[in-house]
């Protein structure tokens, strides 16, 4: 407007040159994309061409004015997120949220009980959220952020969780967003310890329920050693997940034999104890030798291979005579080593050989899973012929008169008899076998022989 001083007509000429959006006039809360100080540059002029703003004249120069407008914006473009909106118990959680507007939107925090409903400000005095939320971060000029941390999550931390921003010039903005505080992932099954015949396929299963399916509640088999397996999962009806996964082994070896780990993250663990067994095999037996002399010594051994390392039972069935049972024979003769490390297991027969052990020896094998039987061996016991006799009925007899006389000897095998005449006229020894007028028999036992 011309200046009070000035008596003569109106300033003729204004010109305004605006920077930025021209707000309606009264409107200074005109919301705008450009939040600045909106400066407004006013020249006045009197129309006198070619006057020279520089020198003063009694018209006086150009004035030239300045205007700040600034434009105030009510809070928008409200966020809010969180690192992640279902945890674990014992877990930290972080919820971010921010708004524009101008002045910087003052923030203030809210939560709803998933419990109990109920609707609370989050401040230092709050049982459960004391200490653990940070709005220190410096707002900008126009942009408010704050920053809620959770530690040591627990499930009374479950709910809706809302920013709540305002500030002089409009309505406040609310944002919210759930959380949820899960149970901790517990293992529903697992197989339990379990025993497989060896070359036999196995499997072993695992079940997992957790409130969130992620990464680290997905149970794994330990150890790995390039096993085979199958992974599954379903939704249950009240939201949580139920994670299978499946172990095969194939063809187990003894190799395989181990202490299997379902392994749930850091959160949970179950064990397996795997012992991969076979029936009774490899059997053997064998003597230090099949035909050896009364009073020497015998050692017979019979073995076999097994897991669980297998028990021996012996068996003899002699040559002549009742079967005995083994122990009242062999009583202390014989001790059994069974090694579990190595699934073998041998037993050794140690004794001064006797006519009484001719005959065959075996053994028989058993575990839980089976029973095996060794081929048997046959043992001799030989003795040297001893205790010869001859004896006649008559020492003279007459022409023409027959006689006898009987030979006898011990011995194992029973010995055979051979005849042999010494002629007192000659001295010529002549067998008598197959001689007329000249009966031989014989009679053998088992361990003497007689001949007439």
């Amino acid at each position: 407007r011309p200046h009070p001083l000035f008596d003569y007509n109106p300033v003729s000429v204004v010109e305004a040159r605006v920077r930025g959006t021209v707000p309606m006039p009264g409107d200074v809360r005109r919301r705008v994309s450009v939040g600045a100080a909106i400066q407004c540059d006013c020249c006045a002029s009197n129309g006198i061409s070619g006057a020279d703003p520089s020198v003063p004249d009694r018209l006086g120069s150009g004035v030239l004015g300045y205007v700040n407008l600034t434009v105030y914006d009510p809070p928008n473009t409200a966020t809010i997120d969180a690192d992640e909106t279902v945890r674990f118990p014992g877990e930290t959680f972080r919820i971010h949220c921010s708004a524009q507007g101008r002045p910087a939107p003052r923030v203030e925090w809210f939560f709803k009980s998933a419990m109990t409903g109920l609707i609370a400000t989050i401040d230092s005095q709050h049982a459960l959220f004391g200490g653990r939320y940070n709005t220190s971060i410096p707002p900008k000029q126009d942009c408010s952020h704050s920053e809620l941390t959770v530690e040591a999550a627990t499930i009374a931390h479950s709910g809706n969780y809302t920013c709540k921003f305002n500030n002089s010039f409009g309505a406040s903005v609310n944002k919210t967003l759930n959380v949820a505080i899960v149970a901790y992932p517990r293992i529903k099954y697992i197989s339990p310890s379990t025993a497989v015949l060896r070359d036999h396929d196995v499997s072993l299963n695992c079940s997992v329920v957790a409130g969130i399916n992620r990464s680290d509640v997905s149970p794994i088999w330990l150890p790995r050693n390039g096993a085979t397996g199958h992974r599954s999962e379903r939704i249950l009806r009240d939201g949580s997940f139920e994670i299978n996964v499946t172990r095969w082994i194939h063809n187990a070896q003894f190799s395989d034999s181990n202490e299997y780990t379902c392994q749930v993250g850091n959160y949970t663990q179950g064990k397996v104890q795997l012992a991969v067994n076979s029936r009774p095999n490899s059997t053997a037996i064998r003597a230090s030798q099949t035909v050896v002399r009364a009073g020497q010594t015998l050692w017979v051994q019979c073995s076999a291979r097994g897991r669980p390392a297998p028990r021996v039972s012996w068996t003899f069935t002699p040559a002549f005579g009742l079967p005995l049972p083994f122990d009242a024979l062999f009583q202390g003769r014989y001790n059994t080593c069974v090694d579990q490390s190595q699934c073998y297991s041998s037993s050794n027969l140690t004794l001064p050989a006797a006519l009484s052990h001719n005959g065959a020896f075996s053994c028989d094998f058993s575990n839980s899973f089976g029973t095996a039987a060794s081929t048997s061996i046959t043992i001799s016991v030989v003795e040297p012929v001893y205790g010869a006799t001859i004896a006649l009925d008559h020492s003279v007899v007459h022409a023409g008169e027959a006689f006898s006389t009987l030979c006898s000897a011990s011995g194992s095998p029973a010995p055979s008899v051979n005849w042999y005449f010494t002629s007192a006229a000659t001295g010529q020894s002549e067998s008598l076998d197959g001689l007329l007028k000249v009966n031989i028999s014989t009679q053998l036992d088992r361990d003497a022989s007689q001949s007439n």
